[in-house]
C-alpha cells in the first residue's frame, strides 16, 4: 500500500466487543475530507460513537451503512491521489473472501439491524425478519416486538442459613457466576437467587432460581435486603442501585479475597473488584465500579460512579477517571492524567494526554479517534447519581 494512504480501522471500545454496525456515513465515496472531520457512526453494545478522519485528503468507503464489520477491519481509506485509492479499493475487494462477501451480503442486504439489536433478538429467541420497521431495526425495536407478556411472575422459592445474610444477584449471565463464586468464599453472605430483566432467562443458574426483576420486591419482602451486580453497563448499574435505594435495600462491594485494597482506599457502594486487582493507598473509588482481573491503580487516583476498569490496566499515580468511563482491557494512563466523563479508552491504547468528556481514544500513544453519541444519555445519569 502507498505509504500515502491512511487507513481507517475500527476500534476495540468495549471489553468484550469484536464487531461493530455502521449505523451512517457523514461522507460520500471520494469526498474530501480533513483531520478530525467526522467520517461515520460505529454502534458496538456498549457505545454508538463518531469515527473522526485523522488524516487530510480524499476518502473511498469499503463498508455500507448496516454491515457488521469486525474490529480492526479497514472501513475506509484516506489519501491525497484519487487514483490511487481507487486502485487500493479494488485491491481490498479482491482480497475478501467469498465467505466474508457472503456475510456482508447478507447483512447488508437481508435485515439491516444494529449489534445491540442482533444480540437483544438472539438473547430472546426472535427472528428479525418478523419486525417490521422503516430502516435499520434497533434494540429498542426488538424490545418493543417481544413486549412484556412473556414477563410472567414464578413463585419464589428461597431459603438460606439463619447465620448468614441472604443476597440476590442482578442478572444471570456468564459474569454473574463470577460474582457468585466470590459472594461464596465469604461466609457471611449466602446467594438464595438471581434475577435477570430478560423475559426469556433461565429457570436456574448454579443450581439456583431465576426470577424476573419485576420479582425484586417481592423477593425484598422475603427478607433478602442485599444485593450485588456485575452487569456490564454502568448506567445499568447505576439504575439498580437507585432502584435499591428506593425499596430499602443495600447493594453490596464485593471484593475478592485475592484481590489487594489498602486500607486507606475509599470505596463507595455496589462494586466489584475481582480477583487479582491491586488498589492501592488513597485511591477513591465511587459507586457501582467494575474493577476486573488483574488491574493495578496505584496511590491517590479517583474513579468516579459506573466506571469499568478492564483486565490488566495499569494506571499511574494521581490520575482522575469520570463517570462512566470504560478503561479497556491492558491499556495503560499514565501519572497525572485527566479522564473525562463516558471516555472509552480502547484495548491497548496507551494515554499520555488529558482525555476529554465522551472521547474514544486508541492507539500507541493514545489519540481521539471518535466521540460516543450516547453524551445526552450520560449526562443524563450522571446528572442522577
Amino acid at each position: 500500500m502507498s505509504r500515502n494512504i491512511f487507513v481507517v480501522t475500527v476500534p476495540q471500545l468495549g471489553v468484550n466487543d469484536q464487531v461493530a454496525t455502521i449505523v451512517d456515513w457523514y461522507v460520500r465515496d471520494e469526498d474530501a475530507v480533513s483531520s478530525g472531520d467526522p467520517l461515520c457512526t460505529l454502534e458496538t453494545t456498549k457505545a454508538v460513537f463518531d469515527v473522526e478522519a485523522d488524516a487530510s485528503g480524499y476518502v473511498v468507503c469499503l463498508a455500507s451503512v448496516g454491515s457488521e464489520v469486525e474490529i480492526s477491519q479497514p472501513i475506509a481509506l484516506i489519501g491525497s491521489v484519487l487514483e490511487d485509492l481507487r486502485a487500493e479499493k479494488e485491491g481490498f475487494e479482491r482480497r475478501s473472501t467469498e465467505e466474508s462477501n457472503v456475510r456482508s451480503t447478507s447483512l447488508s442486504e437481508s435485515v439491516k439491524a444494529t449489534r445491540k439489536a442482533r444480540a437483544t433478538a438472539q438473547r430472546l429467541g426472535v427472528d428479525l425478519k418478523e419486525i417490521s420497521v422503516h430502516g435499520i431495526i434497533r434494540e429498542q425495536d426488538v424490545v418493543q416486538y417481544v413486549g412484556e407478556s412473556k414477563s410472567t411472575e414464578q413463585q419464589l422459592d428461597l431459603s438460606w442459613q439463619s447465620s448468614r445474610q441472604p443476597v440476590v444477584i442482578y442478572g444471570a449471565g456468564r459474569g454473574a457466576i463470577t460474582l457468585k463464586e466470590c459472594l461464596d468464599f465469604d461466609g457471611s453472605y449466602q446467594v438464595v437467587c438471581f434475577v435477570d430483566d430478560d423475559p426469556q432467562h433461565p429457570a436456574e443458574l448454579c443450581n439456583l432460581p431465576v426470577y424476573h426483576s419485576s420479582q425484586l420486591k417481592e423477593i425484598v419482602g422475603r427478607g433478602v435486603r442485599s444485593l450485588a451486580c456485575e452487569i456490564a453497563g454502568g448506567s445499568v448499574r447505576l439504575r439498580i442501585l437507585r432502584q435499591c435505594k428506593d425499596m430499602g435495600v443495600r447493594m453490596i462491594t464485593v471484593i475478592h479475597p485475592q484481590a489487594y485494597v489498602a486500607p486507606t482506599v475509599q470505596i463507595g457502594k455496589g462494586n466489584y473488584i475481582k480477583a487479582g486487582a491491586i488498589v492501592e493507598t488513597n485511591t477513591v473509588i465511587g459507586n457501582c465500579c467494575i474493577i476486573d482481573n488483574g488491574a493495578v491503580i496505584a496511590h491517590d487516583n479517583t474513579i468516579a460512579d459506573g466506571c469499568h476498569i478492564a483486565p490488566g490496566v495499569a494506571m499511574g499515580s494521581t490520575i482522575h477517571v469520570g463517570e462512566l468511563s470504560i478503561i479497556g482491557i491492558g491499556a495503560s494512563i499514565a501519572t497525572g492524567i485527566w479522564i473525562g466523563k463516558g471516555a472509552i479508552i480502547s484495548v491497548g491504547s496507551s494515554v499520555v494526554k488529558n482525555v476529554p468528556d465522551f472521547a474514544v481514544v486508541e492507539g500507541v500513544p493514545g489519540r481521539i479517534v471518535g466521540r460516543r453519541r450516547s453524551e445526552v444519555k450520560i449526562s443524563r445519569e450522571v446528572g442522577n447519581l
